[in-house]
């Protein structure tokens, strides 16, 4: 049997707290967003600015931050009744440094979407080039919610709306996990989430 170096290590009595993730087949104390959350509050901003075209995009191989993201966008659009169009959601590769031929391709669709919710702020940032490239002006034609609050967010034009992540609070919680196990706390794991903030 093979044991992966992962399940070796926590088998080693090592402390390990996730940060921004969990692992589905491995349990550990883990600090992380509440990303589901923090989905929807950007999906209802979009709904409550009129959109109902409303795309997701994201990484071809989401973590499960991610995949949290994609089940609050879809979360969004049930609360209002909208029917989820997988023809409006959107896969990525290349990070860090992102392909625009497939947003194109998809800003370029007779039935676009007129707003998307992006993943991260990697993607929304080339949503903006890839926008740019196809003709279509930001906010005018195309609405645009990323994830993350990453600095260079509030330097576009026009500066992006986004949901932020609080840093550093995660890594203050995460550190005090990891503190109590390395002073021989034991019994349930810490699960936290953290919840996000919407920055219009």
């Amino acid at each position: 049997e093979v044991v992966r170096p992962l399940d070796r290590l926590v088998q080693s009595g090592v402390p390990i707290v996730l940060i921004d993730r969990y692992l589905k087949n491995l349990s550990t104390d883990y600090v992380m967003s509440d990303h589901f959350g923090g989905a929807i509050s950007g999906v209802r901003h979009l709904l409550d600015m009129g959109h109902r075209r409303i795309g997701f995009t994201t990484w071809l191989s989401p973590a499960v931050s991610m995949e949290h993201r994609f089940l609050g966008y879809q979360q969004a659009l049930r609360e209002r009744g909208i029917e989820y169009e997988p023809q409006l959601v959107c896969h990525v590769a290349g990070y860090p440094t992102i392909d625009l031929s497939p947003l194109r391709a998809y800003l370029s669709t007779p039935d676009r979407p007129s707003a998307v919710f992006a993943a991260n702020d990697q993607i929304a940032i080339a949503l903006y080039r890839a926008a740019a490239s196809v003709g279509l002006s930001v906010p005018r034609d195309l609405s645009i919610i990323g994830f993350d609050n990453l600095d260079i967010a509030e330097q576009l034009t026009p500066p992006l709306t986004t949901v932020a992540q609080q840093f550093q609070e995660i890594g203050r919680r995460a550190a005090a996990v990891l503190f109590s196990r390395i002073r021989g706390e034991t019994g349930m794991f810490f699960q936290v989430t953290v919840s996000p903030q919407l920055i219009v």
